[in-house]
């Protein structure tokens, strides 16, 4: 007999593989997530060194925007090689295209799997190397035998391909518990693959319900590594005016060290719920997807929509923002409150730009979150940036005095431009709400700059 444990999990799997191999059929590139990178073959060997020339020389002057543009056009009438590619991908994470940036990895991890820059490309996006790879089984990287024989001939052999053995790769990572419990049954005898493949499948989804509750109370959910994959593009502010707290979310979801404190403070609960503890918080907060769904918090994250409701739990209507005493401002308390620890203030009003710029680069060079606010409308504030509103500040340029932050609103961001600026030497707009400014704008702009180190 089959336990009810048992029968979950072969449906799970089976159903799993049934939708990732529907997509590889329908769409390969998807799989491989090669995106919009398209190599014309015939012209391949045709490869313009110049172009290439060119491209090495932009990217060695720290010109990224152009090294990454350059590629793209390098892409309709080249083949570039493995190591182009990569320092492609760098160039796109140097000027924010993050989704670009892993279509590059995971092409190079899939078209060159035995060179150092698909090495290079797992580290970057947080998969296993390598040499981790080479520690597993053979045993380790197939499917049961029972999960095969529910598949149809076709479709074991698409899973031979490249694309379809990334699949197998993928879904026996997400499906590790489900994979150990089919594999233990067919070890014991209980799952044996002849009578296996005529049992039907049920193939209903498992409904949200479900899904969590097969995991064990007080298990994290989200990994860092997940986390960091996302990073700030999983948070974008939705319907509650948070941004003081939106903004420290997304300074840690960017630095390693965040984003380990945020895997913590996530946990399974019992049945659907899940439980949010935020650092020195003892309350914990606990949340269903319904809850989610009701109240309209739907960041790109899940792991950002958790903390997002648990925020508006624990500071109904922003009550408490100021701090108890009403005494704190309130990029302090959304610091604090994710971090732990304590958050200190600088005004750049009250004090230099040479002090501003050392507050900055202190917290960025130690890899520490710092977020800032912008002037309220007792005084004016420059075109672009809007007025009592909190950012991240996510890198500085001191060669350049560039500051580099990120709108919590993320893809919904409103888009500037600054006339008489064509060089961008003052202000440059990016993706996703990522733009550069430059210190002295800055100090006009902003009124507040708040830093916690972890």
């Amino acid at each position: 007999m089959q336990t009810n444990s048992t029968k979950f999990a072969l449906s799970g799997i089976s159903l799993a593989f049934s939708m990732l191999v529907d997509i590889v059929v329908c769409n390969p590139a998807s799989a491989t997530e090669i995106g919009k990178v398209t190599i014309n073959q015939a012209s391949a060997s045709n490869a313009t060194a110049s172009g290439l020339d060119n491209f090495w020389k932009l990217y060695r002057a720290k010109d990224y925007a152009g090294a990454a543009n350059l590629f793209e056009s390098l892409l309709t009438s080249s083949r570039p090689g493995a190591n182009a590619y990569y320092y492609a991908a760098l160039a796109n994470q140097q000027v924010y295209k993050q989704s670009r940036a892993k279509q590059f990895f995971n092409y190079i991890i899939s078209a060159f799997p035995g060179s150092v820059e698909a090495t290079y490309s797992k580290k970057s996006l947080g998969l296993p190397t390598g040499s981790e790879e080479a520690t597993k089984t053979a045993d380790d990287r197939e499917l049961p035998e029972s999960v095969k024989s529910k598949l149809s001939p076709e479709m074991q052999e698409l899973l031979k391909t490249p694309a379809g053995k990334k699949v197998v790769a993928q879904t026996l990572k997400a499906q590790a518990d489900s994979v150990k419990t089919i594999k233990d049954a067919e070890k014991k005898g209980i799952l044996q693959p002849d009578k296996v493949a005529t049992t039907p499948v049920t193939t209903k989804v498992p409904t949200a319900k479900s899904a969590v509750s097969q995991h064990k109370v007080g298990e994290h959910p989200f990994s860092p590594e997940q986390i960091a994959r996302e990073g700030p593009d999983g948070i974008d502010q939705t319907n509650a005016a948070n941004c003081w707290f939106e903004s420290a979310m997304s300074a840690l979801a960017q630095l390693p060290r965040g984003q380990k404190a945020i895997s913590q403070m996530i946990t399974y609960g019992e049945g659907d719920t899940y439980l949010v503890r935020f650092p020195g918080d003892g309350v914990e907060y606990k949340i269903t997807k319904d809850d989610l769904e009701n109240s309209g918090v739907k960041n790109t994250a899940l792991w950002a929509s958790l903390l997002d409701y648990a925020e508006r739990i624990k500071f109904p209507n922003n009550r408490g923002a100021s701090g108890p005493d009403e005494d704190r401002h309130r990029l302090q308390v959304g610091l604090g409150c994710i971090t732990g620890c304590n958050a200190e203030m600088v005004f750049p009003a009250q004090t230099t730009k040479q002090a501003v710029s050392s507050f900055i680069y202190g917290a960025i060079s130690s890899h520490n979150p710092v977020t800032c606010g912008s002037a309220g409308r007792d005084r004016a504030v420059p075109a672009p940036i809007i007025e009592g509103h909190a950012y991240t500040i996510i890198g500085f340029d001191t060669a350049k005095n560039l500051i580099t932050l990120r709108n919590p609103h993320g893809k919904k961001s409103r888009r500037f431009s600054l006339s008489g600026d064509p060089a961008h030497l003052r202000f440059e707009q990016l993706e996703d709400g990522v733009f550069k400014m430059n210190l002295d704008l800055f100090c006009d702009a902003f009124g507040s700059v708040c830093r916690s180190f972890m």
